[in-house]
């Protein structure tokens, strides 16, 4: 066990160097919430509720993370053959996933100090609620769109099939998680709305950022986001390829 261990770290290590080496997409990564954080507080949101600007901003950074940053990132890489070279290893699936998930998910808790940090300094907004309960939060939200990603890419191929798919779950997740009130949706979609991964990331980061109480609602959002993380790891690990 310590040498599985061992070999995700060192994979994690070697997969964050090579994330770091491709500055597009890191610049990216950081301007994308920036932007939709000044944007969301300036423009988009009305007075009344721009306090949730930061948490929004922060439940669409982990969205993308999974949806764009990541399923791009190893399609390229399967698609520049970078994949094969692990294929030809004694590298178990799993080990891959979990070294991606660590690496992207450190990514994602650095951008989010940032956005925290530009909401205190810039419009004097803080955290409200624990600290640990919203890293909690975070943590299972970035696990569960990472592992959405991989699940995409265990039956999608090519870049433009997974930035399709990608897109189409983006905005999907975009309307779910407040463009569209989904009281005032068919009482079936309404039903499905509320049980996809996008609706109770957006609830439970809002609920730990403005302070609320935790109460069963809550729990009931991260029951649904656990469910969600467990079986999209299934599927990865089960049919994820180096190619395909």
């Amino acid at each position: 066990m310590r040498r599985d261990l061992y070999q995700v770290g060192q994979l994690a290590i070697l997969e964050m160097k090579e994330y770091l080496r491709d500055r597009l997409s890191l610049v990216w990564a950081i301007l994308f919430p920036i932007g939709f954080l000044f944007a969301g507080k300036e423009w988009w949101f009305p007075e009344g509720v721009r306090g949730f600007v930061i948490p929004t901003t922060i439940t669409y950074l982990t969205m993308a993370t999974g949806l764009f940053f990541f399923g791009m990132g190893v399609t390229n890489a399967r698609s520049r053959g970078v994949l094969k070279t692990y294929r030809a290893s004694p590298l178990q699936p799993w080990k891959y996933i979990a070294a991606q998930t660590l690496d992207r998910t450190l990514i994602v808790f650095l951008v989010t100090i940032l956005v925290l940090l530009l909401g205190r300094v810039v419009y004097g907004e803080s955290l409200a609620g624990n600290p640990v309960a919203f890293s909690g939060v975070i943590l299972l939200s970035t696990a569960t769109m990472l592992a959405l990603g991989f699940a995409l890419l265990a039956f999608i191929k090519g870049v433009e099939a997974v930035g399709g798919a990608a897109t189409i779950l983006f905005m999907l997740g975009f309307m779910t998680t407040g463009i569209i009130y989904l009281g005032d949706l068919p009482s079936i979609l309404s039903t499905v709305m509320r049980h996809l991964p996008f609706h109770p990331i957006s609830q439970c980061v809002a609920i730990i950022w403005m302070g609320f109480p935790v109460d069963e609602i809550f729990w009931r959002h991260l029951a649904i986001l656990g469910g969600w993380l467990v079986g999209l790891s299934l599927i990865a690990n089960r049919w994820f390829r180096w190619d395909i």
